[in-house]
């Protein structure tokens, strides 16, 4: 009949190396021989019997232990809780780490909670530093243990170089405001002019209502003179939590940077990235890099020192001002603890016209076009126009760009794209056209 536990004493051993080699073979031979049973060292408190039952399959960390006290290195294996200083960066974790002899384990869970990512998922919730390739070191008397890991195994810190705004919450009043303004000239041969203009709102929670006008006095012109001419009457609304503002009345179409404006008498409904000052819409450069101990950070911009900030172990992701634009050279430098610097230059060209990745701008508008604007007050066409534009952030280096209109008398379609490749300026492909319309500019941006 099989035993179902069973346990070895240690006596002092007066073998010579071979005979306790020997004696170390039969004792895992027998213990092999115990199906579904593994050895439990003894707890701190059982030291002196060194006592190992076996009730399950051993494991790698077990038979390091075995080893370990078969060489006399400890008496027994305990579980101690130090501070855990990570590639020389001090931590508040607490790991629990067993200690026996010159081997060390510790609880793989506990370091995936801090944040380090294992190239591959570790097989025991125990695991002795050499099965993980983590140097270390545990000071018993300061009761802390030091591991050094690849960067590449800790998060990705995110930082910033330079002045960003932050978002603040709109707070609408209500009111009304008049603005105006006249002036007037003379002429050597007695003729005058005079001039005068207003803006006349109303705004609340519901948006605002405004309506401006002029009225002119000509000597030379008496017919006109004294009339007054309205200019724009429009209701506006804008929802800054969805970026977005809708026009009733007088309105200006949505264009691109290399097609014109209409003005129309209609609806619209628009994105406004000017409701959030705090958003930066057009892509920044990037600078990626890692530190393996804790290090100095300065960045320079075209040799002027933009900022200094400390970075934890780890890759990082630099991200500079919004206020650098155009064409630059950026120089990061990190200094570690050991005083060793390493310095990365990386060229720049800031555009922005261009979005950032994901980003959308579009605007729709559908009225009848208004002519001899600042002429008559409501000489509106009677063709009903409809108009739209679209640009979307395809990557930080490629935007992608479209507009259409369309009327009872014209239909035109156009495309275009803005990048950031140095290989000249990018040209749009027109779309079909018809009627009047006419074929678009070439595209604004620089290369």
């Amino acid at each position: 009949m099989k035993p179902s536990s069973a346990s070895i004493r240690r006596l002092p051993d007066t073998r010579e190396p071979s005979a306790r080699a020997s004696l170390l073979a039969v004792f895992l031979f027998y213990a092999g021989s115990v199906q579904g049973q593994e050895p439990q060292l003894a707890d701190a408190g059982e030291a002196p019997q060194n006592r190992v039952s076996l009730n399950q399959s051993l494991s790698q960390s077990d038979i390091a232990r075995l080893r370990a006290q078969a060489s006399g290195k400890s008496n027994a294996a305990y579980i101690a809780y130090p501070q855990l200083i990570l590639n020389g960066s001090a931590t508040p974790h607490m790991l629990p780490t067993q200690v026996y002899g010159q081997e060390l384990a510790v609880e793989t869970r506990e370091l995936e909670k801090i944040g380090v990512q294992f190239p591959t998922p570790p097989q025991a919730q125990w695991q002795t530093l050499n099965e993980l390739g983590i140097a270390g070191r545990y000071d018993n008397n300061a009761q802390q243990i030091n591991l050094v890991v690849p960067a590449q195994w800790l998060p990705q810190q995110s930082l910033t170089a330079g002045t960003f705004q932050n978002n603040t919450p709109v707070q609408r009043g209500q009111g009304a405001l008049l603005n105006y303004d006249a002036f007037s000239t003379w002429q050597d041969d007695g003729e005058k002019t005079t001039s005068a203009s207003h803006e006349a709102r109303l705004f609340g929670d519901w948006g605002a209502l405004s309506s401006s006008g002029v009225v002119r006095w000509n000597d030379a012109d008496p017919d006109t003179s004294g009339d007054y001419v309205r200019l724009d009457s429009f209701w506006r609304y804008t929802n800054p939590d969805r970026m977005r503002t809708y026009v009733v009345g007088d309105t200006l179409s949505g264009a691109l940077s290399w097609t014109p404006t209409v003005r129309l008498g209609g609806v619209q409904i628009s994105r406004n990235f000017a409701s959030r000052p705090d958003l930066i819409t057009f892509p920044l450069p990037q600078i990626s890099g890692s530190a393996t101990l804790p290090s100095a950070l300065e960045v320079f911009v075209n040799d002027l020192r933009l900022t200094e900030q400390d970075v934890q172990p780890g890759p990082f992701l630099l991200e500079t001002s919004p206020r650098l634009t155009g064409l630059g050279e950026v120089q990061v430098v990190t200094t570690d603890t050991l005083g060793r610097q390493v310095s990365q230059t990386v060229p720049f060209y800031v555009s922005p016209q261009l979005l950032r990745e994901g980003y959308w701008d579009y605007s729709a508008t559908v009225g009848a076009p208004r002519r001899f604007y600042s002429a008559r007050s409501n000489d509106y066409d009677d063709d009903t126009v409809a108009t739209g534009v679209a640009r979307y952030g395809f990557n930080d280096r490629l935007t992608l760009e479209a507009t259409a209109s369309a009327s009872e008398s014209l239909t035109s379609r156009c495309r275009g794209r803005l990048s950031t490749l140095a290989i000249g300026r990018q040209q749009p492909g027109p779309g079909p056209w018809r009627g009047r319309s006419q074929p678009g500019h070439p595209v604004g941006g620089r290369p």
